[in-house]
């Protein structure tokens, strides 16, 4: 498995449509930690689940096969086929608690990424938010996704659990999302708050979409002037430089 391995880049990106909730963001300088569970991707911080063999939880697995199963060798052998289902059958419930137990929210290295912008800037009329992260490193954390071709593998046993496995469910997708260049930060939802706020310096520009209209360049513009906490705030227009294929951001004047 591939080690986690923390952002080089100085600035991490989120993208947004321009809404209430975007709004928000810039008014209370807080993020939206997300429900894993809830997430777009069938997949994300989905695993599969191994039981230790000798652990309580197949212990007990077993002793409930006794009662119904002699020693035959056919039955033996489907003995063996339901202590693997029954990993199978778990997995759903181990994801579902843990995803109650944390929050995640989510960023790319890379503001100029086409789909990025399609699927989470409305379609080039949204924004980029330029984060310097390292203003308030425990908060954003920096952990780049790591991209494999299957899910992670949780072992379990009565005595150990696997907490210590969860930052690499969490921090683990599956190879088609790559494009992403995703950065993660993920905390534990103590009475369910999953908005905490953020270092309002950290938050150091706004790169607004090629589709952007002007009336929302100004709301924004306003509601960050009003904040009074924000500090050298630059803004940036994300161009569709068509000839070329390719964005080209650079500074609004």
């Amino acid at each position: 498995m591939s080690q986690l391995q923390v952002t080089q880049e100085k600035y991490i990106y989120k993208y947004f449509p321009i809404n209430e909730f975007l709004f928000r963001v810039l008014i209370n300088n807080e993020l939206f930690f997300a429900n894993p569970f809830n997430f777009n991707d069938p997949f994300d911080c989905q695993f599969q689940l191994n039981l230790i063999e000798g652990s309580e939880a197949e212990q007990e697995w077993n002793r409930n096969l006794d009662s119904v199963l002699t020693e035959s060798d056919h039955l033996l052998i489907d003995r063996l086929n339901l202590r693997n289902n029954l990993a199978s059958g778990l997995t759903p419930h181990f994801i579902e608690g843990v995803s109650k137990l944390i929050g995640v929210t989510c960023f790319s290295e890379k503001p100029d990424n086409f789909l990025m912008w399609s699927h989470y800037g409305a379609s080039h009329s949204g924004v980029c938010l330029k984060f310097d992260w390292r203003m308030h490193k425990e908060y954003f954390q920096g952990t780049r996704v790591v991209y494999e071709d299957n899910l992670p593998v949780a072992e379990y046993s009565s005595s150990q659990g696997f907490q210590d496995q969860i930052p690499r469910i969490v921090l683990t997708k599956l190879t088609h999302w790559s494009y992403e260049n995703e950065v993660r930060s993920v905390i534990t939802t103590e009475n369910n708050k999953r908005t905490p706020s953020f270092n309002p310096k950290s938050l150091s520009g706004v790169i607004f979409g090629d589709k952007t209209n002007n009336t929302d360049i100004e709301l924004i513009k306003r509601i960050i002037a009003l904040h009074g906490e924000y500090s050298n705030i630059e803004f940036y227009k994300a161009n569709l430089l068509r000839t070329e294929s390719r964005i080209n951001i650079s500074k609004l004047e």
